[in-house]
C-alpha cells in the first residue's frame, strides 16, 4: 500500500470513529519514517540528476569540439610535411623514400594528393605526387610556414 492509500485508510477510520489515539499515534510514526526516507530519496535523486546533467554538459561539450576538430581535420605531422613540400615545390613534386610514400599513400586515400606512376631510377623508386584541390585548399587554411 502507498503512503497515500495509508494516509486515506487512516483518515477513513478516524471518520468512523472506532480508532483510538494509540493507534493514530502509530500510524503516524510510521508514516513520519516513510515520509523521511522518500525525502531521502528524492534529496539522493535529484543529487544524481545534477550529476547526470553535469555529465552531460561536458559530453556535449566534447562531442561540440570533437565535431569542429573533424571538421577542421590536422593533419598527422608527417603527411602535413608532405603538403607543405608540395606547395613550396609548386604543386608537383618527386617522392623516392618508402616512408614518403606512405605518407603520401593516406594522402591520396583522404584526396589531398594524387599520386602518378612510379619510375625507377638509380635502383629507387620515384613517384611524382601533385596537390588537389582539397590539398590546396588546407594548405591555404592552415598558412604553412
Amino acid at each position: 500500500m502507498s503512503l497515500a492509500e495509508a494516509i486515506s485508510k487512516l483518515n477513513t477510520d478516524i471518520g468512523r470513529g472506532g480508532i483510538n489515539d494509540g493507534t493514530i499515534r502509530s500510524q503516524l510514526t510510521l508514516f513520519e519514517g516513510q515520509a523521511e526516507a522518500l525525502e531521502r530519496d528524492l534529496k539522493r535523486s535529484e543529487t544524481n540528476l545534477k550529476k547526470c546533467r553535469t555529465e552531460l554538459k561536458s559530453a556535449r561539450s566534447d562531442l561540440e569540439r570533437l565535431q569542429a576538430d573533424a571538421k577542421q581535420e590536422k593533419l598527422p605531422p608527417e603527411q602535413e610535411a608532405i603538403l607543405k613540400l608540395l606547395g613550396r615545390s609548386g604543386g608537383t613534386s618527386w617522392i623516392s623514400e618508402v616512408t614518403t610514400q606512405h605518407h603520401a599513400d593516406k594522402l591520396a586515400a583522404k584526396d589531398f594528393v594524387e599520386i602518378g606512376t612510379a619510375i625507377f631510377r638509380k635502383g629507387k623508386s620515384h613517384v611524382p605526387v601533385s596537390l588537389t584541390e582539397k590539398g590546396r585548399a588546407y594548405l591555404v587554411k592552415n598558412k604553412p610556414t
